[in-house]
């Protein structure tokens, strides 16, 4: 059944956090009516963390067809990097003073989001406490974060072995090419360190969907392959269902494309099924 659907924006996450803009710290809501206990996806947006770039509002069809389904959706925005010019050119070191601190804001903000999540949602919506966790690029990268380093969700009294399933689209699981640039390193490096995912990596039971396009960013495929075979090595103990999106580019498998308009958005089917599998 296709359920109607009630869009509650920009509802603020965090106490005294930023009310507007790219990166404010704000959700909204995608919410099937008249869905009894439905799960919920919070999902972050991808864009590299850069001011200038994406945010939640490029995932107003995938969430939309989540709802549809009876899948209540929050999609937050959080802190980005500042706006600059030349990226991936040579670092400017003046580019930002404490890069530590605002990659592990990111980090927070994502964290508070789910929190405020866990504790409303239910003000909104019927909700049966299952709570899936995904993002896209930039996104899929805090996700992946969120799920491996504890210290992430342990300020908010959640840990990640609570999560129903993550999804990760074309996620970077080594250290952020954007971490490395504010860092003053090469962009373009794979390296893992205590920016990247797979520097906290252990087994969880919590499933995971990992997806990744035909054409996505140089060396992603790669980079996707290692993680998956990491947890192969580790003995991972949830299901890894991976998927790889023939014909399609990094953001249109998820986003609409402007330049394509014809293309369909491929991956909201299989995270439909993903969700119903394990929401119970």
């Amino acid at each position: 059944m296709a359920y109607d659907i009630r869009i509650e924006k920009d509802i603020l996450y965090r106490e005294g956090g930023k009310p507007c803009g790219a990166d404010s710290q704000t959700l909204d809501l995608y919410l099937p009516v008249g869905a009894a206990r439905c799960p919920v996806l919070v999902f972050f947006h991808g864009g590299g963390f850069l001011h200038y770039y994406w945010t939640k509002e490029n995932y107003v069809e995938y969430c939309t067809e989540l709802a549809k389904e009876g899948i209540a959706v929050a999609a937050p925005n959080y802190r980005l990097y500042p706006e600059f010019e030349g990226f991936p050119q040579a670092p400017d070191p003046a580019f930002c003073d404490d890069p530590d601190g605002i990659f592990r804001g990111f980090l927070d903000d994502s964290a508070c989001a789910m929190a405020w999540v866990r504790d409303h949602l239910a003000d909104y919506v019927p909700f049966n406490g299952r709570m899936f966790l995904g993002g896209h690029s930039a996104g899929a990268w805090l996700s992946m974060m969120i799920l491996f380093d504890e210290s992430v969700l342990e300020p908010y009294g959640m840990q990640p072995s609570q999560l129903a399933g993550c999804i990760f689209a074309s996620g970077q699981p080594t250290s952020h090419f954007s971490v490395l640039f504010a860092r003053g390193r090469d962009p373009r490096l794979t390296l893992i360190d205590d920016a990247a995912p797979m520097y906290y990596l252990k087994s969880l039971p919590v499933p995971q969907l990992v997806t990744l396009a035909e054409t996505d960013l140089t060396n992603r495929d790669l980079q996707t392959q290692l993680y998956l075979a990491s947890l192969k090595t580790i003995g991972y103990e949830g299901s890894v269902q991976f998927i790889e999106y023939k014909g399609y580019t990094h953001d249109n498998y998820v986003c609409p494309d402007a330049d394509a308009p014809e293309i369909p958005v491929a991956m909201h089917a299989d995270t439909v099924a993903f969700i119903q599998k394990y929401s119970k």
